[in-house]
């Protein structure tokens, strides 16, 4: 049997890998904006990918700072970034996540890249599908889980953005950017992993019932998610509503109440201090560092 190339590997691993597209726009970043830099900081989960139509578009990750002007992309990786545009900047944006269970991105090593659009016209042309389908379900949503599908419309959207990041793929391995992460996972923490993203987030996290599913004991099965996936059943359940709090926070008109409430806290200051401990960041400072307005 002929070896696998390095991006190449088993079907069944492919479909440990989380990828779906988080919102996606053809329109003024921030309407009704003058000229000013507006700035925005934060750590963020989601990668993205910037067609400046009008003003400007810079990233900062301390290391590297790249701008983009009219007529090119800034495509951009997870991570502690800042993100400032010129007010009256025009954007296709695309947002997504492109993960493995481990929580590693699988796009990440060689960005943040600039790119100009005239050389690679399919991704303008395959984004702009996204958008127009954003735009008949929420134009103002900046979190496509929050939003309302039918069948129909959901495969639609799932098509076109698979169609694009084929396209994003081949743009990024011509200057060098190479997808990676963690490809081969036990079968048994696969399956653990499906069961703990399928239970809800705000009803208690039973590990040891979990364990019972999966056919093993919570010792073997812990054993298994720290050799690949570097944390244990409760660490990636955390991590998880981790996640999902910060999206939810970045909900303009969200409370922070609101939030813990949706994640199964009753008190607001238990759900303060564990969003602390897990981000560093106070829920009202995380709000104030994550929306723009």
């Amino acid at each position: 049997m002929q070896k696998p190339k390095p991006t190449e590997m088993l079907f069944r691993n492919w479909l440990n890998l989380r990828r779906h597209i988080l919102w996606s726009y053809d329109r003024p970043v921030l309407a009704g904006l003058a000229e000013v830099p507006v700035y925005k900081s934060g750590k963020y989960t989601n990668s993205g990918a910037w067609l400046v139509r009008k003003g400007w578009a810079k990233v900062d990750y301390g290391d590297c700072v790249l701008r983009a002007e009219p007529g090119q992309w800034l495509i951009v990786k997870p991570g502690q970034r800042i993100q400032s545009f010129r007010g009256d900047t025009h954007l296709l944006s695309v947002s997504f996540e492109t993960v493995w269970p481990d929580g590693t991105p699988w796009l990440e090593k060689g960005l943040p890249l600039v790119v100009n659009a005239d050389e690679y016209p399919a991704l303008e042309r395959k984004a702009k599908p996204m958008a127009r389908i954003m735009t008949k379900i929420s134009p103002l949503k900046f979190n496509v889980r929050e939003c309302v599908f039918d069948c129909h419309a959901f495969l639609r959207l799932d098509n076109a953005f698979g169609k694009w990041l084929e396209i994003l793929v081949d743009v990024l391995a011509e200057h060098g950017v190479s997808p990676h992460g963690r490809y081969s996972i036990d079968e048994r923490v696969v399956e653990a992993v499906r069961l703990i993203d399928a239970h809800p987030l705000d009803e208690p996290f039973d590990q040891d019932a979990l364990a019972s599913k999966v056919g093993i004991s919570l010792r073997q099965l812990t054993r298994l998610f720290i050799n690949d996936l570097k944390t244990t059943p409760v660490g990636y359940y955390d991590r998880k509503r981790l996640e999902e709090a910060g999206h939810r926070l970045q909900i303009t008109g969200v409370s922070v109440k609101a939030v813990a409430v949706s994640l199964g806290f009753e008190y607001l200051s238990h759900f303060s201090k564990w969003f602390k401990k897990g981000t560093g960041l106070s829920p009202r400072t995380y709000v104030k560092e994550a929306r723009w307005w």
